[in-house]
């Protein structure tokens, strides 16, 4: 989490040749305790942004899932069939 917008953006481009290949993804993440106090839901936030990037090539298999504190998030998408 906190992740510049920059290396979001690269690693989302990756994620999506990935799935263009048929492959699922998980994407797991952790906050360092400044970025949890920056922003309270930053494992949230980033997990949003990586949706966002992605669009309509992937399916969220299930919701996210995260630990009490909200300090490590995890995401599993599977390619979108159509």
């Amino acid at each position: 989490a906190g992740i510049d917008n920059h290396d979001l953006e690269r690693k989302a481009s990756n994620m999506i040749k990935y799935l263009d290949k048929g492959h699922a993804i998980r994407v797991t993440l952790t906050a360092r305790q400044r970025s949890l106090n920056a922003d309270a839901k930053a494992i949230e936030t980033t997990l949003d942004r990586v949706k966002e990037l992605v669009g309509d090539k992937a399916v969220e298999v299930r919701g996210m899932k995260s630990n009490d504190r909200g300090s490590y998030g995890s995401l599993l998408l599977h390619p979108n069939k159509k």
